[in-house]
């Protein structure tokens, strides 16, 4: 669940810049144009980008099982019996052979995984803040 706070007076804004840490933060002075300028937050399993807009917001979602394809069992049936023919080859010297012996034999089914998916976008809408002034986003 992500959480936001919102200053609502002068005071309370220079309550907060004051805890502020200036060598631990990034500020900027404008919303973020493109997915590459929000700033990331999160928890490992759940994360966001905050766009920073005053009148329209985007906050791109996502949580962490969300995957193209379906679930896999990426265990390679067998792959054991291979265990000590590929150590022996890299014993040996034999990294090529190794190599195509593991990948033949030993990788997942289907080799690799899926591609991770964005969650969502969460559009907020806040039409009486187009005359906001002394904008700051904060990270």
């Amino acid at each position: 669940m992500l959480f936001f706070s919102f200053a609502s007076s002068a005071g309370d804004v220079a309550k907060f810049h004051k805890k502020i840490n200036p060598s631990l933060t990034l500020w900027y002075d404008k919303p973020a144009d493109d997915w590459n300028e929000a700033l990331p937050v999160g928890n490992g399993r759940l994360g966001a980008m905050l766009y920073g807009g005053i009148v329209n917001e985007t906050i791109q979602f996502n949580e962490e099982t969300l995957w193209t394809g379906q679930p896999h069992d990426y265990a390679h049936k067998g792959a054991y019996h291979y265990l000590d023919s590929i150590r022996e080859l890299l014993w040996a010297g034999k990294q090529k052979e190794a190599h195509t012996l593991g990948n033949t034999y030993f990788m997942s089914q289907p080799f690799g995984q899926q591609a991770y998916q964005p969650f969502g976008n969460i559009l907020l809408n806040f039409p009486d803040h187009a005359n906001a002034t002394h904008y700051e986003r904060v990270l």
